[in-house]
């Protein structure tokens, strides 16, 4: 169930790692059609006759990147490859030039992390609880929640430079999330299952939290998830929602396309239901987890970080990376 790229022509004679193993017939994840093959043969070879800095050194990976632009956009070789080059330049300016994801973003790759660990995450999450990964939905999506309604702004605003730490934890958390979210969907040939489902709880907001800064900075991580991240969540879920955030989300979503609205569905207090039918027992466990341990998923308390030897050692995998048990999700 693997599929190669198309081969090459003459001109990537001495190419990069990337082309070689396209050159070279590497088998690929298997997620993407023939005609995403095509489409993605077509840009690899324009990233190889004119290189773009951040873009995988791996085939692999690439074509899940790809694959996500695609479905979100059509079979536009052109279009996409534009795209693809202005994400990379993104993230090259905003997030890789950073010493500490310098360290972080190869762990990323081998196993699910928490939301503690990322740039000034120890700062972060006393203010803001995320859960980074908390197990499953029954469709295979890694379940990521964050409790928004608990968000503490006067403590994060009373602390100075908030806002280039604060920056630096979200981006850190989006990357870091995204490169394991790649890796799962070339491990499963699903892209489905590189895709999260997202719960927002918004117990405890107020009309006092929607300040124009909050605001702000809510739209533009948002426009940066759905620009540069295409393709990377398979549904959310707004839970404990109060009457105003209807109107909140409309001001929000501005900058978010028609396809991602659609995956949101906004619930009261009753949304038990909808989650028990959606999710696995191990995400249930966290929708009620207390704030001080949804930091550290998805590992619970006194469960201790992998050693880097476990998260290289690749064997069983499941076992060694720490990730969640997925009773329940489809294969």
């Amino acid at each position: 169930h693997t599929h190669t790229l198309p081969t090459p022509g003459p001109s990537l004679a001495g190419a990069s790692p990337l082309s070689s193993m396209s050159r070279d017939g590497a088998a690929l994840s298997g997620l993407s059609s023939q005609a995403e093959l095509a489409c993605i043969a077509e840009i690899s070879r324009a990233l190889h006759i004119s290189p773009c800095k951040g873009a995988p050194d791996d085939a692999e990976t690439l074509e899940v990147q790809l694959v996500r632009f695609i479905r979100e956009h059509g079979l536009r070789p052109r279009s996409i490859e534009k795209k693809f080059r202005a994400a990379c330049e993104y993230k090259e300016k905003n997030i890789n030039n950073s010493e500490v994801m310098s360290v972080l973003q190869p762990i990323a790759s081998t196993r699910w992390m928490a939301a503690s660990e990322m740039p000034d995450g120890e700062w972060a999450t006393q203010y803001c609880p995320i859960g980074m990964h908390c197990g499953f939905a029954k469709n295979g999506c890694p379940v990521k929640i964050e409790r928004l309604g608990r968000f503490d702004l006067k403590g994060i605003t009373s602390t100075p430079n908030y806002r280039k730490k604060l920056n630096a934890f979200y981006l850190g958390l989006v990357d870091c999330l995204q490169r394991r979210l790649d890796q799962h969907a070339a491990d499963t040939a699903n892209l489905t299952e590189g895709q999260t489902y997202e719960i927002f709880d918004l117990a405890g907001l107020g009309t006092h939290m929607l300040t124009f800064s909050a605001l702000n900075f809510t739209k533009d991580v948002l426009s940066a998830f759905a620009t540069h991240y295409p393709s990377s969540f398979r549904k959310a879920t707004v839970i404990n929602a109060p009457g105003f955030a209807n109107g909140a989300w409309r001001m929000v979503s501005t900058v978010l396309p028609k396809s991602v609205k659609e995956k949101v569905n906004i619930m009261g207090a009753d949304y038990m239901d909808v989650l028990r039918a959606e999710l696995t027992e191990e995400a249930l466990y966290w929708v009620d987890a207390p704030n001080e341990e949804l930091v550290h998923a998805p590992r619970r308390a006194g469960e201790a970080v992998p050693e880097p030897r476990e998260e290289a050692a690749g064997a069983p995998a499941v076992a060694a990376i720490g990730d969640s048990p997925r009773d329940g999700a489809s294969p």
